[in-house]
């Protein structure tokens, strides 16, 4: 039986590769990434750091919070001569960032509601089926507890049918992708004055609205929190102290 790859961005290269080879190109010599069942996991680099395209959708899941914050930052920052009206008519929108907001709540929320009826017709749970959509909360409150409900149930959701683990992974990655670009947090890097503590160079940068600083030199990829930067500035700098000399 042929095994299946997986169908992530981690075999873009592969899946370039092997076009070349159907159009007549070079041979193919690139290994895929293999589906488990639907999307590679365990794929650590060499810091250790889990970068296999499971860990990335929980990754861009568990940031869907932060993003609605980016989102709800633009919409105060919105004029009332930049009002967008519905695309199906009716009252303008006071920004498009609110019917981000709106869409982005009840996509999590659809989603919520889908795996608990999933849970409950497998006798795993009983399900709170058929709820209205909370319309009298705050979107970041149905966000949070909908990521928080989909995150702690995301092994079951990736593992038990692969029809649901492509879709749910697929539309979140999706949608991660297109909210960074609605909210600017995926193109803004700022490069560190620190060098990189394994090559050396002064490659290190910071994506904002992410928590980690990268090193951009291919041939390193070091990956460090903000917190482990903070702590090497300060090493660092104490280091180069010039001592005190004793009196006498």
């Amino acid at each position: 039986m042929k095994e299946e790859i997986c169908p992530g961005s981690c075999n873009n290269r592969y899946r370039s590769a092997q076009a070349v080879e159907n159009s007549g190109g070079d041979a193919n010599r690139l290994r895929p990434y293999r589906a488990w069942p639907v999307w590679c996991r365990d794929r650590e680099n060499d810091d250790g750091i889990d970068i296999s395209c499971t860990a990335n959708i929980r990754k861009a899941l568990l940031e869907m919070p932060d993003l609605f914050t980016h989102l709800d930052n633009a919409k105060a920052m919105s004029t009332p001569d930049k009002q967008d009206r519905p695309a199906k008519g009716g009252a303008p929108s006071p920004s498009r960032e609110v019917d981000d907001q709106d869409d982005e709540a009840r996509w999590l929320w659809d989603w919520e509601r889908t795996i608990r009826e999933q849970l409950e017709a497998h006798h795993l749970t009983t399900a709170e089926m058929y709820q209205p959509f909370p319309v009298t909360e705050p979107w970041d409150l149905t966000i949070t507890s909908s990521v928080t409900y989909l995150a702690y149930n995301l092994h079951w959701i990736l593992t038990q049918d692969t029809d649901l683990a492509f879709s749910f992974g697929h539309e979140v990655i999706t949608e991660h992708r297109r909210l960074t670009t609605a909210t600017k947090t995926g193109d803004v890097r700022q490069h560190r004055s620190a060098p990189c503590p394994r090559c050396q160079r002064r490659t290190l940068v910071h994506q904002l609205g992410t928590r980690h600083i990268e090193c951009t030199n291919k041939d390193c990829g070091r990956l460090m929190t903000l917190d482990e930067y903070d702590e090497m500035v300060m090493a660092l700098a104490e280091s180069r102290k010039i001592p005190t000399r004793a009196a006498g």
